[in-house]
C-alpha cells in the first residue's frame, strides 16, 4: 500500500498519473486532499477520488507493460431451482398365474411370491429379497430353514403376518384319508385394499383351486376373516415370531391351534371384527341418511 502525505512531494497530475498506470496496488489518501483524478478504468465510474476513500485500480486494466486483459463476461442470472415434489411409494401390483396342473404363482410385488401346489396342498412363501423360503404342506407342516424337515405341525387357521404388512390368512378342513389330520384349503392374502382370495388348495379335491383377486375391498375382507394364531415374518432372520412372546414360534405355540385347545386369541379378534363391521355399517348408514 502507497501511503500519500502533504509532506509528499506529488502534485495532482503526477498522483492521477500514477495511479492510471498503476496495478494491484491500493492507494488511500488523507481527508486533507481535495484531488479528482479524470479517468475511468474499464467504464467503471471511478471518476473521481475524494477525501479519505481508498481506492484499488482494477486488476484487468489495460496496464503499460502488461498484456491486455479482457473484462469478466457479466454472468447470467441463474434461475432459481424448483423443489421436488415428494414422491410417493409406488405400490406394486399383485399378480397371478395359474396353470392347468394344479399350480399357481402369486407375486406380491417387488419382496415376496408364493407357489401354491393343489396336489400336495402346498403354499411355499418365498422372500425375493433374501432367498429364505417358508415351506407349508401336507396335514400341514411348516418348514422355515430349507432343510426339508418339520419345523412345526398346526391344525386350525393360521396367519402369518409378512414383514411389509402383508397377510396370509390359512383356513384347513379335514383331510379325507384321516379325519384326526387337516389340510390347507382357503387362503386369504390381504395388504390396504388388496385382496386375494383362494380356495380349493386342499388336495382332497383335485382340480377346483380357484383364485380371486381385487384391488378394492381388502380392508373390509381384512374385517370379515378372522386371524386365527398370529405369527410374524422374522426380520432377523428365518423363522417367525409369537408376537405374544416376541420369541420364536414353537411347537408348543402351534398347539393352540389343535381342535379343542384353549383360543384366547378368539374372543379379541371376535370383538374386533364385531366393532369394526358396525362402525363400517353404521358410517355408511350415516353417509346415506344425511
Amino acid at each position: 500500500m502507497t501511503f500519500f502525505s502533504p509532506t509528499n512531494p506529488m502534485n495532482a497530475a503526477g498522483l492521477c498519473s500514477l495511479l492510471s498506470n498503476a496495478g494491484n496496488q491500493q492507494f488511500c489518501l488523507p481527508s486533507l486532499f481535495k484531488i479528482r483524478c479524470l479517468f475511468q478504468p474499464q467504464g467503471q465510474a471511478m471518476s473521481s477520488i475524494m477525501a479519505g476513500g481508498c481506492f484499488r485500480p482494477d486488476v484487468q486494466m489495460n496496464i503499460p507493460g502488461r498484456p491486455p486483459q479482457c473484462p469478466p463476461e457479466p454472468s447470467c442470472p441463474s434461475e432459481p431451482a424448483c423443489p421436488e415434489e415428494p414422491q410417493c411409494p409406488v405400490e406394486q401390483e399383485w399378480t397371478v398365474c395359474q396353470q392347468e396342473n394344479g399350480r399357481a404363482t402369486i407375486d406380491l410385488g417387488d419382496k415376496y411370491e408364493l407357489e401354491l401346489n393343489e396336489n400336495k396342498s402346498q403354499m411355499i412363501i418365498r422372500n425375493k429379497a433374501n432367498g429364505e423360503e417358508t415351506n407349508i404342506w401336507g396335514d400341514p407342516h411348516v418348514d422355515w430353514n430349507g432343510d426339508g424337515k418339520t419345523d412345526v405341525d398346526f391344525w386350525g387357521k393360521t396367519t402369518f403376518q409378512l414383514e411389509d404388512g402383508t397377510k396370509i390368512t390359512i383356513d384347513t378342513e379335514k383331510w379325507k384319508g384321516n379325519e384326526n389330520m387337516y389340510v390347507a384349503n382357503e387362503l386369504t392374502i390381504t395388504k390396504g385394499d388388496k385382496v386375494i382370495q383362494v380356495t380349493g388348495l386342499s388336495q382332497n379335491e383335485v382340480g377346483d383351486m380357484q383364485i380371486n383377486q381385487s384391488d378394492r375391498g381388502g380392508q373390509l375382507m381384512d374385517l370379515l376373516v378372522t386371524d386365527g394364531f398370529v405369527v410374524s415374518e422374522n426380520a432377523c432372520g428365518e423363522g417367525w415370531i409369537n408376537p405374544e412372546t416376541g420369541e420364536m414360534a414353537t411347537q408348543e405355540d402351534f398347539n393352540v391351534t389343535k381342535p379343542g385347545a384353549e383360543k384366547p386369541y378368539e374372543f379379541c379378534q371376535d370383538f374386533g371384527r364385531a366393532l369394526g363391521l358396525f362402525l363400517v355399517t353404521g358410517l355408511m348408514d350415516w353417509s346415506w341418511n344425511k
